[in-house]
């Protein structure tokens, strides 16, 4: 008797949850979950593989990917907050740069995308991209040779890889990538995969910190 009921009762939770999952499915929920989180994965994958420059650890809880433009002014007053971000958070945040060179209205943005990748050829992609901030208004080829001199890189190798636009197609890829995410402007964050901010303004430094706290809050 009591192995019949224990059968009853097995059975109908069993009826049950198949109606359940039946409903779901056949009213779009589960399917449009399940997509959902496809497609998410998929764009955390996007932005997060590849040989892009990086600081801090690829287990970092916090991934945050940037979209910028070398001639951007906006990218510019950003990057003293990226700095401190990074001294804040050194083991928990993970930092991707990605080219977003504006061309319409950056007429040396490529350029000095170009060269930055072949400083990053050599390991040295930090020191270039500093000094390419620093001065703006120098963002032409015999600058981008005076940095690679200054910071030590081989020249000869420097001057072969940008003079037959070797990272040309790469910086395009982010470019495409950061368009079909609904990059408009630089600088454009994503942390986790998720669309942060477009643009910047001091305003938004509690805000980045907030989110990195509330994520590294979760993985303790």
């Amino acid at each position: 008797m009591v192995l019949g009921a224990l059968a009853v009762v097995v059975l109908v939770i069993f009826i049950f949850l198949v109606n359940f999952y039946y409903q779901q499915l056949t009213s779009g929920a589960a399917v449009t979950h399940a997509v959902n989180g496809i497609r998410q994965s998929a764009k955390i994958d996007l932005l997060q593989n590849g040989s892009d420059p990086s600081i801090g650890p690829k287990d970092a809880p916090v991934t945050i990917v940037a979209f910028e433009d070398f001639q951007c002014p906006y990218c510019f007053q950003a990057q003293p907050f990226i700095r401190r971000m990074l001294a804040k958070y050194p083991g928990d945040v993970r930092f991707i740069f990605k080219d977003f060179p504006l061309t319409a209205i950056h007429e040396n943005a490529q350029a000095a995308a170009e060269a930055a990748q072949c400083a990053f050829e050599q390991n040295k992609f930090w020191e270039f991209h500093d000094e390419l901030f620093a001065h703006q208004d120098k963002l032409v080829e015999t600058y981008f040779r005076v940095i690679a001199k200054d910071i030590g890189l081989n020249i000869t190798q420097f001057n072969s890889c940008y003079n037959t636009g070797t990272y040309r197609q790469d910086i395009a890829d982010d470019a495409a990538l950061g368009r079909s995410l609904q990059v408009v402007g630089t600088p454009t964050f994503f942390i986790n995969g998720e669309l942060f901010s477009q643009g910047y303004e001091s305003k938004v430094d509690n805000a980045f910190y907030q989110a990195i706290d509330y994520i590294r809050s979760l993985n303790k």
